[in-house]
């Protein structure tokens, strides 16, 4: 490969050179061209420089332009608002002094407020009384109370001599030989049967008279309600409705007059009362149409000027822009020119350092193809003295492994049986086998626990050897499989392992290493 790239490098030389030299030839056309356009190229940069300019000029006058005429609109528009506000106000000042003279001719209405609302609650009054109370004569309840006293009196009789009357009866049931058991006079039987049939005409005549008393109580009840009413409404009964209500009407009308007079009244002073803020504020509104006029006068006078000023700049405008047509396109040249000659030098230079790379790498070829010469007959020897080490090498590997692996196995044995374990090149393989005093034993007859056990020996015996100081180690699931002792054993590897691991990782999902782990992730 190295001669090979000598070869190629030795061919592109040559042409590198002859490129070189027709760029060289395009760059002295492309600045004479150059050359040949400068002063158009000025003379285009000046033009182009006062149209810019000019240009820049007739924008700003024509926003100015605008602005103004705005602004003029604006003027005018708040003029004309002004002068309706100043004719409404007018109108309204006008008003005002109108409500002023009528203030002045409005009548005089009476107080007729308490003579109309006494008579209209005395009409009101007269005209619930109900016809009962009206002609209510207050002596029926007199009569009715002596009528009740009486009825009462005569039940009390009544009661007292029946009550007497049964009494005797009672006796008479009980008398011997016809004599009275009291008093021990003869007792007839036509005296007895008189005595009963004055029994029977009282408890009538007492029945007749309790009928009587409760009528006469609810008449006596009733009469004195009508009493009751006819004393409140006594001052109103000598009212003459009729002549009442006419009068009403008459106050009534008076006295809307009045409120009608009186609301007139509050409304035209408070009219009155604005006259001097209307002619404030109307004499504002004027000021500000002035102000709107003056303001509207400047603004056309200077739209005047601007439109000259613009006719001006664009008649100028129009020169320089033929002008700077005609420039524009040597002015192209020139640049195109320019850029040519700017590509050239960027093509001369990098074909220049190109040139001189390849030579440097030419050289730096020769150099190599001589080394790798000298370097191949060194790498002919050294395979043949690593041929020679290959064996012994393994051979050491194999001893730091098995060390490492039966120091871990011995911890996490089983049985006393299993004397060693031990990592055993077979057929190009390599296998683990147990040691026993009955001889070895391939791990493939081992239980899965066994095997398990020799599986993580082997792994940390293998990180150990071939790593040294592990920064950390992982490990999933390394108690799978295996009973409570071993799992314990295990995890006392793991902790031990920390003084020369800085790092270990464990997955599982028992919790023996929960009481020995420093961080415990729960997922």
């Amino acid at each position: 490969r190295a001669g090979g790239r000598l070869e190629e490098l030795e061919k592109r030389l040559p042409v590198l050179r002859s490129r070189l030299d027709d760029l060289r030839r395009r760059l002295e056309e492309a600045e004479k061209r150059a050359a040949e356009l400068e002063e158009a190229a000025a003379r285009f940069r000046e033009v182009e420089r006062r149209y810019l300019e000019l240009r820049e000029r007739y924008a700003s006058l024509a926003k100015e332009r605008e602005a103004l005429e705005k602004k003029l609109e604006e003027a005018a528009q708040l003029a004309l608002s002004a002068e309706k506000d100043v004719e409404q106000l007018e109108a309204e000042l006008e008003a005002i002094r109108k409500a002023a003279e009528e203030l002045k001719s409005l009548p005089e209405v009476g107080d007729v407020e308490k003579e109309y609302f006494e008579l209209r609650q005395a009409v009101a009054t007269a005209e619930r009384i109900p016809p009962e109370v009206r002609s209510y004569d207050p002596r029926s309840l007199e009569e009715a109370r002596r009528r009740l006293e009486e009825a009462s009196r005569r039940h009390g009789e009544v009661k007292t001599r029946l009550a007497l009357l049964r009494d005797v009866l009672r006796l008479a049931q009980r008398a011997e030989g016809g004599r009275c058991p009291v008093c021990g006079s003869p007792l007839s039987r036509d005296a007895v049967q008189r005595h009963e049939l004055e029994v029977l005409g009282l408890e009538k005549e007492e029945e007749r008279l309790s009928k009587l008393i409760a009528q006469l109580k609810a008449e006596v009840g009733r009469l004195e309600e009508l009493d009751r009413l006819y004393h409140s409404y006594k001052p109103h009964l000598a009212l003459d409705l009729p002549s009442a209500r006419r009068r009403l009407a008459e106050l009534e009308a008076l006295y809307q007059k009045k409120k009608e007079v009186e609301r007139r009244r509050a409304y035209l002073s408070a009219q009155a009362a604005r006259e001097a803020e209307v002619a404030r504020r109307l004499e504002e509104l004027k000021a500000r149409k002035a102000e709107a006029e003056r303001k509207i006068q400047e603004v056309n006078q200077r739209l005047g000027e601007l439109e000259a000023e613009l006719a001006a700049a664009a008649e100028a405008l129009k020169r320089l822009e033929a002008e700077y047509a005609a420039l524009k396109t040597r002015h192209e040249e020139y640049l195109a020119a320019r850029s040519v000659a700017a590509e050239l030098r960027r093509q001369i230079a990098e074909t220049e350092k190109e040139l001189t790379a390849l030579a440097g790498e030419l050289e730096k070829a020769k150099s190599e193809a001589e080394r790798l010469d000298k370097a191949l007959a060194s790498a002919r020897q050294i395979r043949v003295v690593l041929g020679e080490l290959k064996p012994l090498m393994r051979q050491t590997l194999l001893k730091a492994i098995n060390e490492e692996l039966n120091a871990v196995f011995l911890r996490l044995r089983h049985k006393e049986a299993f004397k060693s374990l031990q990592l055993v090149e077979t057929d190009g393989r390599y296998v683990i086998r147990v040691n026993t005093p009955t001889g070895p034993i391939d791990h493939g007859l081992l239980s899965l626990g066994e095997q398990n056990l020799a599986a993580l020996s082997l792994r940390v015996a293998l990180a150990r050897a071939l790593l040294g100081q592990a920064p950390f180690m992982m490990f999933d699931e390394p108690t799978e499989h295996l009973d409570e002792e071993h799992r314990r054993k295990i995890v006392e590897l793991v902790r031990g392992l920390t003084s020369i691991v800085p790092t270990i990782i464990v997955t599982s999902h028992l919790g023996e290493f929960e009481e020995v782990a420093d961080v415990v992730i729960q997922l």
